[in-house]
């Protein structure tokens, strides 16, 4: 068996840099920075606190926090006692939190929050004071215990709640880390929450090669982001399509950015001319485009930025023990360049939604997980995602990527934001709408948007609808909610 399939425990990542590297960086956030041996300390004497309280072995722990370092090192330090974590996003609306902790059930709870849910949510609740021995030994799981239950996203509706492994987890970062050329002198940029499985994946990728992470959550322009990586030196930024939306308008000509190496796309697909722009603008740092689901604990595919030329608009190939298949709705395997529902099977797969069997009877078939993305694979394997099933519509007959509308529309000057939906008309069907937010310095000219076009889309993926908003509805985790606008 392959080195890079065998078990890579997360908590090592962590201990090995502490005791090979004490003094270097670990994590810097607004208020804290810490170094691998000044975290390590902190996780043990938090894992103290825990097991004090009682918190043992196959124990939920729920984590209501916002706090970056604190649900960080809260994580680690349930692992270090055996326990399973679970992180919280605290805000959401509170109806949402108690449905959730509804079906996790935690045995303890602790963090800032945890006091108002304390009524609605049985669990013993663990004070953030008070002294605490560190425990002197750390608890050494096997590949399948359950580590940590994270939510997805919720842009279909409810958050699920997904269990994964010491093995799933472990595994998804260390070949994230391989394909992206970790080392030990990598520092990321993260600009998202901590209970998000996104930054969870982002720090842990980068602790498994002795790197460093910088935590800023404030809101980052274009030229916010390039000054903060410029002044925490940082080699990396993971972000989403909007982060690189807005550096792609701040960047006017070719730059140089010191010390930056990458650049990493995640959550939603990235249109390839915000992508193309970057890579011109930015002609030494590499761009990582990647595909990822909570589901798989993290990244499935990604995008070798060499590739780029050749397989544009790709999300890339699959993570080492990972594998991807597209079916149609009977189930059958559809040839190369067919666009269908994409289908997992794996090492990094959960085994199911946590106490949901209605989803998992439909989503965990036989043949994989069947994921909600369409798409299609090339000959050589490459990923292909048109959205989700309520990104294609039918017009005429004939199938209509809302993506790919979206895609030819950016750029346009006269629109500050904006999505494209379905919009039912009564002689002709649904058909393409969008949704924008008005720049007013600029003069929306319709013609001369239809003009651009119907130079690069099919007829049938014209739209025939424009709307204009205030703002295009998001969800907690900074997506655009397309069927909020139904």
């Amino acid at each position: 068996m392959e080195k890079s399939i065998s078990f890579k425990n997360p908590l090592d990542f962590l201990f090995e840099t502490a005791r090979t590297n004490p003094k270097a960086t670990a994590l810097i956030t607004s208020n804290h920075h810490y170094t691998y041996e000044t975290l390590v300390d902190a996780v043990l004497q938090q894992a103290g606190r825990l097991h004090s309280n009682g918190v043992d072995q196959g124990k939920r722990v729920a984590i209501y926090s916002d706090d970056d370092s604190f649900v960080i090192i809260t994580i680690f330090a349930t692992w270090a006692v055996g326990a399973i974590c679970i992180p919280v996003n605290i805000m959401q609306p509170k109806e949402k939190i108690v449905y959730l902790g509804s079906i996790i059930k935690p045995d303890f709870a602790l963090g800032d929050s945890a006091e108002l849910f304390e009524k609605e949510i049985n669990f013993i609740k663990i004070p953030l004071t008070g002294e605490s021995l560190p425990i002197k030994n750390v608890y050494l799981p096997d590949a399948d215990d359950m580590a940590i239950v994270m939510f997805t996203s919720g842009t279909s509706g409810v958050p699920k709640a997904v269990p994964m492994t010491y093995r799933s987890i472990g595994h998804n970062c260390w070949e994230t880390a391989t394909r992206l050329s970790i080392s030990s002198s990598d520092r990321i940029l993260i600009n998202s929450p901590p209970y998000y499985t996104s930054s969870i994946i982002h720090n842990l990728t980068l602790y498994s090669q002795g790197g460093s992470v910088v935590i800023n959550r404030s809101l980052l322009l274009g030229d916010t982001i390039v000054n903060l990586l410029e002044e925490y030196h940082c080699t990396g930024f993971g972000g989403v399509p909007v982060h690189f939306a807005r550096i792609a308008g701040y960047l006017e000509e070719k730059t140089q950015v010191e010390n930056l190496r990458f650049l990493m796309n995640s959550g939603e697909h990235l249109p390839t001319p915000i992508l193309l722009k970057i890579q011109k603008m930015l002609p030494d740092v590499l761009f990582f485009c990647v595909y990822g689901l909570t589901e798989v604990a993290g990244r499935l595919c990604i995008l070798d930025p060499n590739m780029v030329p050749e397989k544009a608009g790709s999300v890339g190939i699959p993570l080492q023990g990972m594998n991807i298949t597209i079916r149609d709705k009977k189930g059958k395997i559809l040839p190369p360049g067919k666009i269908g529902e994409v289908h997992i099977t794996g090492l990094t797969l959960m085994k199911g939604y946590l106490d949901n069997p209605e989803v998992n009877a439909k989503s965990m078939r036989t043949y994989g997980f069947a994921t909600g993305d369409f798409g299609s694979l090339d000959k050589d394997g490459y990923l292909y995602l048109e959205g989700r099933a309520d990104d294609i519509i039918k017009v005429g007959g004939e199938k209509v990527s809302l993506k790919m509308i979206e895609e030819a529309i950016y750029g346009f000057p006269a629109f500050s934001d904006y999505i494209v939906t379905p919009k039912f008309d009564r002689l002709m069907g649904y058909v393409p709408c969008v949704h924008y937010v008005h720049n007013k310095k600029i003069k929306f000219k319709k013609k001369e948007l239809l003009k651009k076009m119907k130079a690069i889309l099919p007829s049938n993926h014209i739209p025939a609808f424009f709307v204009e908003l205030d703002e295009i509805p998001l969800s907690d985790s900074g997506k655009k909610l397309r069927t909020a606008l139904y």
